[in-house]
């Protein structure tokens, strides 16, 4: 397996992990932002989430998709969907809900009317913790060993501090007056 791609791969998921931690610190926040300032921020976290997801399980076609580095695919997704709690039918219906949010409203412009749904994003982040799992350990047969072990423990940790920051940054801003609509 190439070092590199996994590595490619890996990253993505951290990014993954880390937005949507970050857009989680802040949506406590949501009903009460008035500027645009934090509106933006708050839905970039999530849109940065979906993009960098569905590099990995979106179209199977792209040299980023999880098939391109995984050699037994169906023994992948049914781990996949048995880490998600899911059934095959139900996968694919939240795939296509993220991918068709991340067509219309993130990679692509669309004229349609206003967003009625955002992604949930509880799938995301377990199906990010369950690839990651599989490609850290890929790392591991071949002696790399600087990246977090669990990811799903990292999240926690970034959570938590990601909070801290949301909580002050957040405190220290909501009283600014927006000017420039």
């Amino acid at each position: 397996m190439d070092q590199d791609k996994i590595l490619d791969h890996l990253i993505r998921l951290l990014y993954i992990i880390r937005n949507v931690a970050c857009h989680r610190a802040l949506s406590k926040y949501k009903s009460d932002f008035k500027q645009n300032y934090w509106i933006l921020i708050f839905n970039n976290f999530l849109d940065i989430s979906i993009l960098e997801w569905c590099k990995i399980f979106g179209s199977k076609i792209e040299p980023t998709h999880w098939r391109s580095l995984v050699d037994n695919h169906d023994s992948f997704r049914l781990g996949l969907l048995k880490a998600l709690d899911i059934d095959n039918s139900n996968w694919d219906d939240y795939w296509r809900r993220v991918k068709n949010y991340r067509d219309k409203f993130v990679a692509h412009h669309e004229n349609s009317p206003g967003i009625t749904h955002y992604p949930e994003l509880d799938n995301i982040i377990k199906s990010s913790f369950y690839y990651y799992s599989y490609l850290i350990e890929k790392l591991r047969e071949i002696g790399i060993y600087y990246e977090p072990d669990d990811l799903s423990d990292y999240y926690e940790h970034f959570l938590r501090q990601a909070s801290k920051f949301a909580d002050m940054s957040y405190q220290v801003t909501k009283d600014i007056e927006e000017k420039v609509y």
